[in-house]
């Protein structure tokens, strides 16, 4: 916030997916000039689909309240739509329902975090025995909430003569088949996807991507450039691996994790897909990583 006052700058805090967390004591969301939150079915929060708009300044909550319905004006007395759009707005207002069920699932956050929590420090514990994988780390002054939990490998600890990629994908396989969703999340920048790299605008026009090109802004992603932030940048002998933490009762989830990875094949697997309704293991395997 120093480096954002000095140079004049707003913040606009993304706590999508941390609600709860914590750094020094304070909530995530509170830092910034601004704080935003989802609200979709995966969150620790969740609400169905939606979002959360935080702040503590009036004029900032006025706006954001314009921008939420097509930048209508509110009459200031009777604080009703004059259907008059005074700035560029979006039809973006969330329905009752799902605030409502976010509204009761807020009074239990804290309650499930502790869970998740739980969960996580057992996983730690117990995958920390194990050669070649790394558990997350949380420094002692944060609260880590695990809306995922990140597990790096390392082939060369584990005795194994392999690249890490071959080495992941293969504990991915092993843990797949006890069951387990495990996979990786966002591997590439913004830049690198494919709308920024075709640039298709509207109608064939290339805009609004002609816009920034005529200001000199390109979006011709390198990977080896200094410019580009780089998966390269962890350390260079581990690959990483994410799983969705689930409210479960403390243990049964990080147990069959832990075990699945001491004991492939060996293991308790309730959830193997032979064992899951045929429309379950349908969208087990749309959400799984092409392995070929």
């Amino acid at each position: 916030m120093a480096v954002a006052r000095k140079h004049g700058l707003y913040v606009i805090e993304d706590a999508c997916q941390a609600h709860g967390a914590e750094y020094k004591g304070k909530k995530v969301g509170s830092f910034g000039d601004v704080g935003t939150f989802s609200l979709n079915n995966f969150k620790n929060l969740c609400g169905g689909e939606g979002g959360l708009f935080t702040t503590d300044d009036e004029d900032y909550l006025n706006k954001g309240v314009l921008i939420r319905c097509f930048g209508d004006e509110i009459d200031e007395v009777s604080r009703r739509r004059v259907y008059n759009a005074s700035i560029l707005g979006y039809m973006y207002r969330n329905q009752e329902l799902p605030a409502a069920l976010c509204r009761a699932q807020l009074l239990h956050l804290d309650e499930y975090n502790a869970v998740r929590i739980a969960n996580a420090e057992y996983m730690s514990r117990e995958l920390s025995r194990i050669p070649g994988v790394i558990p997350p780390y949380c420094p002692p002054e944060c609260k880590h909430v695990y809306f995922m939990y990140n597990v790096r490998f390392d082939p060369a600890a584990a005795g194994v003569d392999c690249d890490r990629r071959t080495f992941r994908i293969a504990v991915e396989k092993a843990l797949y088949k006890e069951g387990m969703l495990v996979g990786q999340w966002q591997t590439m920048p913004v830049p690198a996807q494919d709308l920024f790299q075709s640039m298709l605008g509207y109608g064939g026009s290339r805009h609004p991507w002609a816009i920034n090109e005529a200001k000199g802004i390109r979006y011709n992603y390198d990977p080896t450039s200094s410019l580009w932030p780089r998966c390269s940048a962890t350390p260079t002998r581990s690959s990483t691996a994410c799983m969705p933490q689930r409210q479960t009762a403390h243990g049964q989830d990080p147990d069959r994790l832990s075990q699945g990875l001491l004991e492939p094949g060996r293991g308790d697997r309730p959830r193997r897909r032979s064992d899951l309704p045929r429309r379950r293991r349908q969208a087990l395997r749309r959400r799984m990583i092409d392995w070929r």
